[in-house]
């Protein structure tokens, strides 16, 4: 917020590394770093309407997230069969299996997630497919 405050206040967006560097009135000088991490952030819908209506804005499902250095995410019908591999958070599934449309229903999900600092969870859930 200020570089000659001295209580500056740090707002970053992301992980971020900051840098301090001060000289005395003697002309020495240190520095140090300070690291700054957020914990990654997962969201899913619960529910998407796959389909081609040009005005519907859930066709696709999808997860959003942030400070995420690596996502997957698998889906399994309610056989536990694998139907969809979801392989990054800028990849979709439109709802089919093998070239076909998948059936209404619940199709239950497992995502694995790493953040900046190598981390990884995995987190489960749920999502409804309507028609």
């Amino acid at each position: 917020s200020c570089i000659v405050c001295t209580d500056p206040i740090a707002n970053p967006d992301q992980n971020y590394t900051y840098t301090v560097t001060y000289t005395d009135a003697n002309g020495c000088m240190s520095a140090d770093t300070v690291n700054i991490f957020y914990d990654p952030i997962l969201y899913v819908p619960n529910t998407f309407t796959p389909g081609n209506d040009p005005l519907a804005v859930n066709d696709l499902f999808y997860a959003q997230g942030g400070n995420i250095a690596e996502f997957k995410m698998e889906i399994y019908n309610r056989w536990g069969e694998l139907v969809y591999t979801l392989e990054g958070l800028d990849d979709t599934w439109d709802g089919t299996y093998k070239g076909a449309p998948c059936q209404d229903g619940t199709y239950t999900w497992k995502a694995t997630i790493t953040d900046f600092q190598d981390e990884e969870t995995v987190h489960v859930g749920h999502v409804n497919l309507l028609r």
